[in-house]
Formats: structure tokens, C-alpha cells, sequence
């Protein structure tokens, strides 16, 4: 299976990619999904499901990162499955009495989460401008520019959303849990 389009899944040389790489607008909407992804600390949009290895510490709460949990499909906590025990919240805190199994990564939940794309268009907004920026950041983009002292400054949009865009995903941004 190929990791990108055009490139083997196995190396044919030391070269990471091709001489000649060729990029649709499937690779760039995934390039700029995963820019929001980690400006946000989680995915966001669509719903899926995702499985995650969180430290129990022997608390009763945890903290999932997420901020619309649909549904919990499992937990297992030390060995042993504790999923019709749990109590969760749509922003993501489990709750189990008596605590979860202390130790890293001793849970381990499996969740269902996210947004349905049409409930976020501002982040779909999003993606769509970032994706159309990267695909034509072969060239620059002025990031600053002062008259009089003649100073630009330039960046290469790969990867990178602007102020304007992160204004816009703030409230999905999962503060404080990174």
C-alpha cells in the first residue's frame, strides 16, 4: 500500500520521494485535515472512531481528547472490561467508581467521535483555504511587509494556517490538554 500517491509503500531507493512527486487535491485536503487536526489537538470532523491508551493513574475521571464524544465502545482498564461501568460526558471526561487502573497507558477506550461535517462549515472553510493554499505553495506567500525599511517576510503556506484560520477553529481547540 502506498503511503502517497505515486510512492511505493516499499523503498526503491534512499530517496523519501519520488524525483518528480505529483500531488492531488486528495493529498493537499489531507495535508491541511491534519494541519487543523494538530492546531486543534484532535481531529475534529468527521466522526470516527479511535482508539486511545490513556495513563488510569487510579482516578476516577479522565480525560479524553475530545470535545464531542459520541459514543463509548469500550474501555478496558488494567486487564479488564469496565465498559458498561463508565459514565462519560460529549466533552470527553469518563468517570468510573473506584477508579480507573493505575499505570501508563492501563486503559484503553475506544470511542466513537467528532463532528459531522455539516455541523462545522467554518472548519470545512478551513481545510478547503488551507488545502488551496498548500497545493499553490510552491511559490511564497508575504507573511509581513513593512514601507519605508522595505522589510518582507515570507512563508511557505505548507502546513501552516494562518491567524485568521486558527481564529476560527479557537473554539474547537482543546486548551490545556496537550
Amino acid at each position: 500500500m502506498a503511503l502517497l500517491p505515486g510512492v511505493p509503500a516499499t523503498p526503491t531507493s534512499d530517496r523519501i520521494l519520488p524525483a518528480q512527486p505529483t500531488f492531488d487535491e486528495k493529498f493537499w485536503v489531507s495535508v491541511a485535515e491534519g494541519a487543523v487536526r494538530d492546531f486543534c489537538l484532535w481531529h475534529v470532523a468527521p466522526i470516527r472512531e479511535e482508539i486511545f491508551a490513556v495513563d488510569g493513574g487510579g482516578r476516577s475521571q479522565i480525560l479524553l481528547p475530545t470535545m464531542r464524544l459520541r459514543e463509548v465502545l469500550s474501555v478496558v482498564s488494567g486487564g479488564y472490561d469496565v465498559t458498561k461501568r463508565v459514565k462519560a460526558s460529549e466533552s470527553g471526561i469518563l468517570e468510573l467508581e473506584g477508579g480507573f487502573a493505575c499505570g501508563l497507558s492501563s486503559v484503553v477506550v475506544k470511542i466513537s467521535h467528532g463532528y459531522d461535517p455539516a455541523e462545522v462549515p467554518s472548519v470545512q472553510g478551513v481545510i478547503a483555504s488551507a488545502a488551496s493554499r498548500f497545493a499553490d505553495s510552491l511559490g511564497n506567500i508575504v507573511q509581513s511587509q513593512t514601507a519605508g525599511g522595505s522589510t518582507v517576510t515570507y512563508f511557505s503556506g505548507s502546513e501552516s494556517l494562518l491567524r485568521s484560520e486558527q481564529a476560527k477553529l479557537s473554539r474547537y481547540r482543546l486548551e490545556g490538554r496537550s
